[in-house]
């Protein structure tokens, strides 16, 4: 008898600990039901061996630019993340090296037919911004370097919508940048600008909470972001109204995410962007994907 109740007790005291193992390890867990309009495009959600960044893309909307570097080289920060620069097609296939470097601040030109990023130097660890902006013609195979003023890291980077010029945002100024002599101009001092970009006019958006803004590609009425480099949710402004509104949590790949650089596919209802699992790298790493975001309008709740 003394022994049948024994084995009682200790069968009971083996399922509450079972239940308690259950139940902790889905609280760890915290599932997130994955979005069925996002996909995958670049990145190893494994092992971790790549951060991916800045993507934009061709103006058919066939095909991604975006910049890479493996984890051993990463600095770890996404303020200083520099890399190469690589292209896969819009349905993940023939990913591939367009050049190899140290670069940031990707941009697109509005044909389609060229990049530009500013180049850095030194160590990964330690990278430095140089006063060089490289131009790649995707159609000749040609890499330009041109000279610019400004010695800072640049913050964005952006192509008029007739190709003759670039803007870039510095600390305190937009600087147009005339392509076809090097020709620089100060178009705006401004303080207290996270980021800007540009209207189908070139007339000039800011914004003083958003950074890395994307005005949307067909109507332009609203403009998508962050509120850092990388943070936890995209955020959205309604230009015309001036409303600034938190997208859903649904709208990011992970429970817990970093997400940054969206950057609008040409019909308007997409975006592309950097993501990163948090604490999903090494310690203090959280190396990033290249995703989509498909039909973004359907799923905003203002």
């Amino acid at each position: 008898m003394q022994l049948k109740k024994i084995n009682n007790w200790f069968t009971r005291v083996l399922l509450i600990c079972f239940l308690a193992l259950v139940y902790i390890g889905g609280w760890c867990q915290n599932p997130h039901q994955t979005n069925p309009n996002l996909k995958l495009l670049v990145g190893d959600t494994i092992y971790h061996s790549t951060h991916n960044f800045n993507p934009v893309v061709s103006t058919d909307g066939e095909k991604v630019f975006y910049l890479t570097v493996s984890v051993a080289n990463w600095s770890g920060f996404y303020e200083q993340q520099i890399g190469s620069i690589y292209c896969v097609n819009i349905d993940g296939s023939n990913s591939h090296e367009i050049l190899a470097g140290k670069y940031n601040n990707l941009a697109i030109s509005p044909d389609g037919k060229k990049l530009a990023c500013q180049s850095y130097k030194g160590e990964y660890d330690e990278p430095r911004a140089e006063s060089l902006i490289v131009i790649v013609d995707l159609t000749q195979g040609n890499v330009e370097s041109l000279w610019i003023s400004s010695k800072e890291p640049i913050k964005k980077l952006v192509w008029s919508n007739d190709g003759d010029h670039l803007y870039y945002l510095t600390s305190n100024a937009i600087t147009r940048l005339y392509l076809p002599d090097s020709t620089e101009e100060v178009v705006l001092s401004v303080n207290g600008i996270v980021g800007f970009d540009l209207f189908s006019n070139d007339s000039i958006y800011l914004d003083s909470t958003i950074w890395y803004p994307e005005i949307e590609s067909v109507n332009q009425h609203y403009v998508i972001g962050t509120s850092d480099i990388f943070s936890q949710k995209f955020i959205m402004r309604e230009i015309q109204k001036d409303t600034l509104f938190t997208l859903p949590d649904s709208l990011a790949p992970y429970s817990f995410s970093w997400v940054g650089q969206p950057y609008w596919l040409p019909d308007g209802n997409k975006i592309i962007f950097s993501a990163a699992e948090i604490g999903g790298g090494s310690p203090g790493l959280d190396p990033a994907e290249i995703w989509i975001l498909e039909n973004i309008f359907e799923q905003i709740e203002e």
